[in-house]
């Protein structure tokens, strides 16, 4: 019944690691609200200073009746909100197991970790902040499996003349969740109905639970396994894919050392130092800087990841057109893509920094602006890493995020060092600011020298079986 209702079964795929990026962002990011409902501003030395340590009714300083709150210092906050960055640079592990034993299998089994960890964030908050920094390390090693898992599993099941399309759809999950994360748990930790800020874990593991129920009975890791996929577009799938190498082993050398790989890093990393620091240190600027009210932060700092959730899948679904009509080579495709995605966003961020006078309502239309534009990097180097060896897209990708994920935990430390170099909010921001601008703008100018589209030779036997002409590298 299903195979006759869905035609293009593969999207209703995509749809569903669409929602699973969600969930991985909504467990993610939603620390990055909460913690600010979940602390005191009023704290000072002449007060107990329990730092996490459980707190009952009886304590009046951090118990208001109806929510509990916590007097940790600036240091522990930003360490707490690092933790889950240390958890997800394992990705090299996942992106492995996702290639020889199957994404469907290792994303199921880490996300279902991670979701259950979401529970039981506010009990361990109770008990330790020491106790929650473990909770959200192993947070982020659970969900460290699903980019990884991800690519592996479009490596198999993309077309290619759909790659970034597909590729878009599922990644754009990291922006909508964001949003959701954003605008929900402002929301939900101001209304005691909800249950304050505890709510906001509870709830997303709930949306977590429903996500893994949809994983669990339509995916699979290639689509010769789907019970749910039509015959026609199997047929269709296995024609137009990149044709597979048989008992292909990873080539570590080439992994490590291509500089057409490389040049895919250093773009990852580039970006995410952007990507990652607007993320998780938003909240903070505009309440910092520009002295947006609480409950209207959420709604504010999710307006720029939703223009990323348009413009992602707009640059796709355009790229995937112009390059199968033939207008463009792949090569010229991703770099085109990712000057869009890192140029653009690296000005406006400079621009940023040096226009601290600029009203709130200017503020947020640039961070559209520069959000918006930095969505054109999935149809860029982030889908590269198919084109250029969709064998060993897992662990490549794996090696990519992990390096680039490093970002997560450099971004508030370095915003934490900048506050301890002076107290001047507005400076701080500024050098924070700036050096996003640069790291995004050298990192497209070393990919766009560096950077391929094309399906590469990666060790001897692949050279023997093009010779066969068993496979044959993209020319596009």
């Amino acid at each position: 019944i299903i195979q006759k209702m869905v035609r293009y079964f593969r999207f209703v795929l995509a749809v569903i690691a669409f929602y699973g990026m969600v969930v991985v962002n909504l467990t993610r990011t939603d620390f990055n609200i909460t913690i600010i409902n979940m602390t005191r501003s009023d704290c000072n030395d002449s007060r107990p200073k329990f730092h996490g340590q459980k707190v009952n009714a009886n304590v009046s300083d951090y118990h208001d009746g109806s929510d509990v709150y916590f007097c940790w210092d600036t240091k522990i906050e930003e360490l707490l909100v690092c933790a889950y960055f240390i958890g997800y640079l394992f990705q090299l592990p996942g992106g492995y197991f996702a290639q020889k034993i199957g994404a469907y299998y290792i994303v199921a089994t880490s996300m279902a970790m991670t979701i259950l960890l979401c529970f039981v964030t506010p009990e361990a908050a109770m008990q330790s902040w020491q106790l929650l920094m473990i909770v959200r390390i192993l947070q982020g090693l659970g969900a460290a499996v699903t980019f990884p898992g991800m690519t592996a599993m479009w490596s198999k099941w993309a077309p290619t003349n759909e790659k970034a399309t597909l590729f878009s759809i599922t990644n754009s999950g990291h922006f909508v969740g964001a949003a959701l994360a954003d605008a929900l748990s402002g929301l939900i930790c101001q209304n005691m109905v909800w249950g304050g800020w505890q709510g906001v874990f509870r709830i997303f593991g709930i949306i977590g639970i429903v996500w893994l129920v949809l994983w669990c009975v339509f995916t699979s890791s290639k689509p010769e396994t789907n019970w749910w996929l039509s015959m026609e577009e199997l047929t269709y799938i296995e024609n137009n894919r990149a044709p597979p190498r048989p008992n292909h082993k990873i080539p570590w050398k080439w992994v490590l050392t291509s500089p057409c790989v490389i040049g895919i890093y250093v773009a990852h990393i580039s970006n995410y130092y952007g990507y990652l620091i607007v993320l998780v240190c938003m909240p903070q600027y505009l309440k910092d800087v520009h002295n947006l009210d609480m409950s209207n932060l959420g709604l504010f700092t999710a307006l720029p990841v939703l223009a990323m959730f348009v413009m992602s899948i707009m640059s796709g679904r355009v790229t995937d057109l112009l390059i199968s009509s033939g207008k463009v080579s792949t090569t010229v495709a991703r770099k085109v893509n990712t000057l869009i995605g890192l140029v653009i966003p690296g000005v406006v961020s400079i621009t940023i920094a040096y226009a601290s006078s600029l009203s709130t309502t200017i503020v947020i239309i640039l961070m559209v602006i520069l959000q918006g534009t930095n969505g054109f990097v999935f149809a860029g180097y982030h889908v590269n890493y198919i084109d250029v060896s969709p064998e060993n897209a897992g662990v490549t990708s794996g090696i990519g995020n992990s390096i680039a994920t490093i970002s997560g935990i450099a971004g508030p430390l370095i915003l934490y060092y900048f506050q301890e170099m002076d107290g001047d909010k507005t400076g701080e921001w500024r050098k924070l600011f700036s050096s996003v601008g640069g790291v995004m703008i050298t990192g497209a100018v070393i990919y766009c020298f560096l950077g391929k589209g094309e399906r590469q030779v990666t060790q001897e036997s692949d050279k023997y079986e093009e010779l066969d002409g068993s496979n044959g590298a993209e020319t596009k």
